[in-house]
C-alpha cells in the first residue's frame, strides 16, 4: 500500500511504500476528500396550518390518491440552495 508522502526537497507530494523504497510522484495534490451530503425530505418541513392559509392558491382539481380528498394548496417552498425553487 502507497502512503502519502513529502519530498521536501523537490516540495513535491509522493505515494512510497511503507515496505521497501519504491515511491512514485503523486498526480493529483488532493489526498483525502470529506464530501458531506445532507438530504432533508422536504416535505416534513412543511407546517400542517399551510392548509387554512387563506391566501394561498387553492384546487380541487388534483385528488389525493391515497386519502381521496379534493383540495390542495399551491405554494412554494424555498429548497437549500437558493438558485433553485420547488413548487410542492
Amino acid at each position: 500500500m502507497l502512503y502519502p508522502r513529502e519530498d521536501k526537497e523537490h516540495r513535491q507530494l509522493m505515494y512510497a511504500c511503507r515496505n521497501c523504497d519504491h515511491k512514485q510522484i503523486a498526480d493529483n495534490p488532493c489526498i483525502y476528500v470529506n464530501k458531506l451530503v445532507h438530504e432533508v425530505d422536504e416535505l416534513t418541513q412543511i407546517c400542517a396550518d399551510v392548509v387554512h392559509d387563506p391566501t394561498l392558491p387553492k384546487t380541487e382539481d388534483h385528488p389525493c390518491p391515497k386519502c381521496g380528498g379534493n383540495q390542495a394548496v399551491f405554494f412554494q417552498a424555498q429548497t437549500r440552495r437558493a438558485e433553485v425553487s420547488e413548487y410542492t
